[in-house]
């Protein structure tokens, strides 16, 4: 089949064409991926229809031809979030945003998007509660699910997915404490975020006593006025006090993480785009 001359894209081709991306020549290798391109804000949709075993075996070609075209629906969708009229449904919006982005294809063949994902912990946390508050929620996440730090992988940039953390269930301490936050809004808990030097935790109120609920290492609850100092490995953004976390503050210190990722990794092209991002909540 020619790609040339082609006015509107036919989904029906895409098959065959996943199997051009392999050819020998060059040209028809750009040939495939114009054509792949002017399927424009569509194309993920439609390589979604089609079995897995048609489009992961092209998984890493795909995500390369895909790569700015991502950038560019990102950037354009990324304003929104700031639009949500609660704060924590502006955080849910962000972190969506970039578990999209960060997910690739694999967020399209995902059988839950984080919304859903959070839905269901907390459906299953109604199940399980005895006294119902936000301790034993702490309780249900950290030691029934199992969610914990990615001590061993603290530098993998999904870490900072929160798609991959609901999914793998381990995380940076601002991932965790983000899962528990928004787990926690859908049940009618008041938790915060709290950053510290170094670290990010939850903080919560129960029966007029404040405590803080450190994610990252297994849920550990401490009284307010016990933490003293904290010293765990790891980016942060925030070297001053401690203090309050809105949802702006946390997808700052969430694209900050993102940024010292990929550089560590070596990835200068995702490492610069959000620096990008970042500068774009620096200017509102």
């Amino acid at each position: 089949m020619s790609v040339e001359n082609k006015q509107i894209p036919d989904p029906k081709q895409l098959p065959h064409l996943l199997n051009l991306l392999d050819d020998e020549s060059p040209e028809i290798r750009l040939e495939i991926v114009k054509y792949l391109l002017s399927f424009g804000s569509h194309l993920k949709s439609e390589l979604s229809k089609l079995p897995p075993e048609i489009v992961q075996p092209r998984t890493i070609a795909l995500e390369k031809i895909l790569l700015e075209h991502d950038r560019e629906i990102l950037l354009q969708g990324w304003p929104s979030w700031q639009d949500a009229s609660l704060d924590l449904e502006k955080l849910e919006a962000a972190l969506s945003l970039l578990a999209q982005f960060q997910s690739g294809l694999k967020f399209h063949y995902a059988s839950h998007n984080i919304s859903e994902l959070l839905d269901a912990l907390a459906t299953e946390y109604l199940a399980f509660a005895k006294t119902n508050d936000p301790l034993e929620l702490a309780k249900f996440l950290f030691e029934v699910k199992g969610f914990t730090g990615a001590k061993t992988d603290y530098y993998n940039p999904q870490s900072s997915n929160l798609l991959y953390v609901l999914q793998e269930k381990k995380g940076l301490p601002i991932s965790l404490s983000c899962i528990y936050m928004l787990v926690g809004a859908r049940l009618g808990f008041v938790i915060e975020g709290y950053n510290f030097p170094g670290h990010f935790m939850a903080k919560i109120n129960v029966k007029g006593k404040f405590f803080l609920v450190d994610g990252f290492n297994g849920g550990k609850i401490l009284a307010e006025d016990e933490v003293t100092h904290l010293g765990d490995a790891g980016t942060s953004e925030h070297d001053g006090q401690p203090s309050p976390a809105k949802s702006v503050d946390i997808v700052r210190r969430v694209l900050n993480n993102l940024i010292n990722a990929y550089q560590a990794q070596g990835e200068s092209g995702h490492q610069q785009f959000m620096i990008d991002l970042y500068r774009t909540i620096q200017e509102n």
